[in-house]
């Protein structure tokens, strides 16, 4: 062979081009009652992540659509999971909030802006990121999330669950 360095670079040109099977997404925090929670538990099920602090005005006014959210698609395998990114000096302020907004999903303390930054790209707030049920992040959106925007990822992402698989 003339160019026995040939081959090496045609394995490695289609390892390369060889799909990659995206990691699952990981994040262990803590519930508002000090329970170490972690979205490992919520493999297979569709998860909405949204990154929120007490202090943020844009992330109290997306409340109201993550809780009719939560509320609508809970019984299709969706849950949402508000994860609080307010420091030790605020954190007392997260549970009157829950209360007095009457959020009823999955309420997260202990979030920081790199963990953010780490989903989202950016540190900041508010922040939301869809998961499929293997945990893979399959929308990203800075800034308050838009309502239809939102209910149309979330049918696409169910309908392509439910679709029959092809061999």
């Amino acid at each position: 062979m003339r160019f026995p360095w040939l081959g090496i670079l045609a394995v490695a040109i289609s390892a390369a081009a060889a799909p990659q099977k995206e990691a699952a997404a990981e994040l262990s925090l803590q519930s508002l009652d000090g329970e170490a929670r972690s979205l490992a538990a919520y493999r297979g099920q569709v998860v909405v992540l949204n990154f929120w602090a007490t202090w943020c005005k844009p992330c109290r006014e997306e409340m109201p659509l993550l809780e009719k959210i939560h509320r609508e698609y809970t019984d299709r395998g969706v849950v949402v999971i508000g994860a609080s990114v307010d420091a030790q000096a605020t954190e007392a302020r997260i549970a009157p909030f829950v209360h007095e907004h009457g959020l009823t999903f999955p309420i997260w303390k202990g979030a920081r802006l790199s963990q953010v930054e780490a989903f989202v790209g950016e540190q900041a707030l508010p922040a939301t990121v869809l998961l499929d049920r293997q945990g893979r992040i399959r929308r990203r959106w800075l800034g308050v999330v838009r309502e239809a925007e939102l209910r149309a990822r979330l049918e696409e992402l169910l309908a392509a669950d439910a679709a029959p698989k092809s061999r």
